[in-house]
């Protein structure tokens, strides 16, 4: 199976961070050697620009850091953290 359709599997074709249902894109969550389901999440654009520090933080989207950040995929829970700290 593609890593892509293993990571909307996992992520029931929503936003690992905000469960939004929205066009989809794979996150590599830095630094990795390996691309793999365990270091990559899917992210819809509105997350990805943020996320990539190409829009500005929208703190009112990030309280659904609430629920994402107990995730039990590490690359979710770092991401989360990340944009926590921020």
């Amino acid at each position: 199976m593609k890593l892509e359709d293993q990571l909307k599997k996992r992520s029931e074709g929503k936003c690992e961070l905000c469960s939004k249902e929205a066009k989809l894109t794979i996150y590599e969550v830095p630094p990795q050697t390996q691309t793999n389901e365990d270091n990559c999440i899917m992210l819809c654009e509105f997350c990805l620009t943020q996320v990539e520090k190409k829009a500005e933080l929208d703190g009112k989207h990030w309280q659904c850091l609430t629920t994402s950040m107990w995730s039990d995929v590490a690359g979710v829970q770092v991401v989360s953290w990340r944009m926590l700290n921020r």
